[in-house]
């Protein structure tokens, strides 16, 4: 929201008017945004038009913009091909310009040609200062990988073996493979949901869809880890701004995200942990407009092993914090507006598998070799709905030498 703010005060408008962010921490209802009590500006409003409710973010002065590309030309005008990602360079920019404020840009490289125009991100017009660096990274890893920019062969990125996630990580990426269907729009974010990506690479998946990250990337191959936010041979690149846009309009077929908290009414907490504020980045927007979200995590936190073979899960140490709880401490995603609005939301850990329905959460699926009322239910904070639930599949729980189940896989399991 804030990305798309900064293009609504570079038009000079009256602040962003959108339904995403309702029943979350960004409603007034629900602290507005506010770090703490002593955060007394009311920056979101609560507003109704032809009778539905919107939250109006409240446009504010922007005294400088930092903003960067990778090359400037003789006319002053700056472009972006060798750059990983475009961001909101652009509308930044225009927030600062139109509160009559000042640009400061950095670039790599200055040329005496001028630039194709289809590369310019940042037109001489609006940058006022410019920063020459010739050290200028493209990624903290590299000074420059041309396939974070440019169109090839995403297996130049191929995971092996030994960088695959193990133990819980692997059970959960693995699981949440299963509900990855075909010729879907599908979105990571980061943390486990960045290994479904490697998962999905491994049993040789990538390409029966399209995927797409909030930076503004279609396709290609994501990165995980510290490189999260580049791809491996993008098809398409364009602004994170533009890419929110199209996340709001419904782009999104399926997204995993993660998870810290979850409570009775299927609400997750991802941006306030024990007191200290975490950004949630586009987590808001993202589980608010995908069609099917699936919530990636451990059941617990906090020193948790376990132990995999034989197609059962063995838990060594129980992690020392619950992470299902009666209450979340903060709402980044509103299960009842999910509700609402017919979501499919599914929550995927190592022992467990829950699903989202009018009357809270059910209990689907159990690993093998774990006990319902020891390893599940002692570790809520509220008892979920427990009908039939099915074991997980035992594929998750063998060496990478196995293939994951596939939706096939999981659908006959639900069947029998």
């Amino acid at each position: 929201m804030i990305s798309q703010l900064f293009r609504e005060i570079g038009a000079r408008r009256p602040g962003l008017i959108t339904s995403v962010g309702l029943d979350t921490f960004a409603d007034p209802r629900h602290g507005g945004g506010r770090f703490n009590r002593l955060a007394t500006d009311e920056l979101v409003e609560l507003i109704e038009l032809d009778g539905r409710e919107y939250l109006r973010y409240k446009p504010f002065r922007v005294d400088v913009a930092f903003v960067r590309g990778d090359t400037m030309d003789r006319n002053g005008n700056i472009g972006w091909a060798g750059e990983a990602a475009q961001l909101d360079a652009a509308a930044i920019a225009h927030a600062a310009r139109a509160s009559g404020g000042i640009v400061i840009a950095q670039v790599k490289d200055v040329t005496d040609g001028v630039l194709d125009p289809h590369v310019v991100h940042l037109p001489a017009a609006l940058v006022d200062v410019v920063v020459h660096d010739a050290a200028q990274r493209q990624t903290h890893s590299a000074p420059f990988d041309p396939r974070l920019c440019g169109a090839g062969d995403e297996t130049d990125f191929d995971v092996r073996a030994a960088d695959l996630p193990h133990g819980a990580r692997a059970v959960i990426a693995r699981r949440a493979v299963a509900e990855v269907g075909s010729d879907q729009i599908i979105n990571v974010g980061f943390g486990i949901p960045t290994f479904v990506v490697d998962e999905l690479a491994a049993a040789g998946r990538l390409s029966d869809n399209t995927i797409v990250i909030e930076q503004g990337i279609f396709g290609g191959r994501p990165l995980s880890g510290d490189l999260f936010g580049a791809s491996a041979s993008p098809e398409v690149m364009h602004a994170s701004t533009t890419q929110f846009d199209l996340i709001n309009g419904g782009l999104i077929d399926l997204t995993c995200l993660g998870m810290a908290q979850v409570d009775r009414t299927g609400s997750v907490n991802v941006s306030r942990i024990g007191g200290v504020i975490n950004g949630p980045g586009g987590f808001v927007e993202i589980s608010e407009s995908a069609r099917h979200v699936v919530f990636c995590g451990t059941f617990a936190a906090g020193g948790l092993d376990v132990e995999c073979g034989d197609g059962r899960l063995h838990i060594v140490r129980e992690g020392r914090i619950p992470k299902f709880v009666d209450t979340v401490e903060q709402i980044t995603f509103s299960g009842g507006r999910a509700i609402r609005d017919g979501q499919r939301v599914t929550y995927v850990t190592e022992r467990a598998v829950f699903v989202l329905t009018p009357d809270g959460l059910e209990l689907t699926e159990v690993a093998p070799g774990i006990d319902v009322e020891r390893d599940i239910l002692a570790h809520m904070g509220f008892e979920p709905i427990i009908t039939r639930p099915i074991p997980m599949a035992p594929e998750l729980f063998t060496a990478h030498t196995h293939r994951p189940p596939t939706p096939t896989d999981h659908q006959q399991g639900a069947n029998r």
